[in-house]
């Protein structure tokens, strides 16, 4: 199982990637349809670990994940809102799940002391209920320092039942993928700029 992946990365290993000049003249690949020149596209290509055992565990993580094709899909969300989100989990089976999540399906709350995130939530999964015509959200992961809490209902209008998962990370499970972060803002700042947004549907 993955029960160590945490312990893996805080072993030596940190992923890598590279960053390359695209051509976008207006089309829908970055995220708006006109008035985005150029966009930046990060690649995750893996893992660096000084350890072969921890290298090789995250490999397989990665893989299992698929995580070079889930990050790439979540590149575009980032520059467009300036920042997305990965989420951790741990399975049934044991093995680690790791997701991107978009800033229009998840918020977090800044902890500035140590300078990570202090909680968020995830909006896992929407469906239409009963007599209803648009999409409600229907499972929740809130992430904390001690816990993921998973929330759901099975009706519109229905209770939320939450659902308590104890983890020992000492900080939540969830992490952000800014562009251009600082301290004013630390969850990034879109690419786009107010003039574009104002000529795009985006």
């Amino acid at each position: 199982g993955d029960s160590c992946d945490g312990n893996a990365c805080e072993s030596g290993g940190r992923p890598y990637g590279r960053t390359r000049s695209q051509s976008c003249l207006g089309g829908r690949r970055c995220g708006v349809e006109r008035g985005c020149v150029t966009v930046q596209e990060r690649v995750f290509d893996g893992f660096i670990a000084s350890n072969q055992e921890v290298g090789g565990r995250l490999t397989a993580i990665s893989q299992r994940n698929d995580l070079r094709a889930r990050y790439s899909r979540a590149v575009i969300p980032q520059l467009v809102h300036g920042c997305a989100f990965a989420t951790v989990m741990r399975k049934e089976d044991g093995t680690a799940s790791i997701r991107f999540r978009t800033a229009e399906h998840a918020a977090a709350l800044w902890d500035g002391e140590n300078d990570r995130i202090e909680a968020g939530f995830v909006i896992v999964d929407s469906k239409k209920f009963n007599g209803d015509t648009q999409y409600q959200p229907c499972l929740v992961h809130m992430h904390t320092a001690t816990a993921l809490w998973v929330i759901s209902r099975d009706s519109f209008g229905g209770e939320w039942v939450a659902v308590k998962m104890p983890h020992s990370m000492g900080r939540p499970m969830m992490e952000p993928l800014v562009y251009r972060a600082s301290e004013e803002k630390p969850f990034g700042k879109s690419r786009i700029t107010r003039p574009v947004m104002a000529l795009t549907d985006s």
